[in-house]
């Protein structure tokens, strides 16, 4: 499924979310809460891919390329700006 990310990052194949809906889902949510709490520190946990999609965001990259950034340890704390 990864390659077919990588290759198409809007792709609805396996009846899933497309990487790039998770993408606009999620930056959607941070601007909301950025909005909602400005000026203060945000924590979000979640399952690994949703934080690596939230990653090429932060960086203006295709979600497809969310495989090819650093992976997150399990429990690390990364600044995003």
């Amino acid at each position: 499924m990864w390659d077919i990310d990588k290759e198409n990052p809007k792709h609805k194949e396996f009846e899933v979310e497309s990487a790039q809906e998770v993408q606009e889902r999620i930056l959607s949510l941070v601007n909301d809460l950025e909005n909602q709490y400005s000026g203060e520190k945000i924590l979000l946990v979640s399952h690994g891919d949703v934080l690596q999609i939230l990653q090429t965001g932060f960086l203006n990259q295709s979600p497809g390329s969310h495989r090819e950034i650093p992976h997150l340890k399990t429990a690390e704390i990364k600044e995003l700006k």
